[in-house]
């Protein structure tokens, strides 16, 4: 007998759609605002496009289920609703921030070596270097219900 791989079911593809955005909405977006207020390393910064990335690569390919911006109405019963449009906010919104991540701390720091170590260390970047990034952040945050 070999392994089942049967498509994901609708049901199944927008409870895991759901809760990825959930997951941006209560925990990611406001500890990543809270380590930008703060000030944070180029390398910590740069995980969060990575996360985003991994994340919109799978809620892409569940958003991509046939008959699922219909089942997705059905369920939420509001047939005028336009869902796909919302989705699409969302991930322009969370795109918008990886893409400042990876010009935005390309320009403006720099990475050196530990005089001890020569380990390599990232930069640091202080809160008003991070206020365009919260600015996205607070955008991807409202982008999510």
């Amino acid at each position: 007998m070999a392994f089942s791989a049967t498509p994901v079911a609708l049901g199944e593809g927008l409870a895991k759609l759901r809760s990825i955005a959930a997951m941006y909405r209560t925990m990611w977006l406001p500890a990543w605002d809270a380590a930008c207020q703060a000030g944070t390393t180029a390398s910590i910064a740069q995980s969060w496009g990575i996360n985003i990335t991994q994340n919109l690569t799978q809620m892409q390919a569940l958003a991509d289920l046939p008959g699922m911006a219909q089942y997705a109405r059905d369920q939420l019963n509001a047939q005028g609703y336009d869902i796909v449009a919302e989705y699409n906010t969302m991930k322009t919104a969370l795109l918008a921030v990886r893409s400042w991540i990876a010009a935005g701390l390309q320009a403006t720091g720099t990475f050196g070596a530990d005089a001890t170590t020569c380990a390599p260390t990232a930069a640091s970047y202080t809160p008003a270097q991070l206020a365009p990034l919260r600015t996205l952040l607070a955008a991807a945050y409202n982008s999510i219900s």
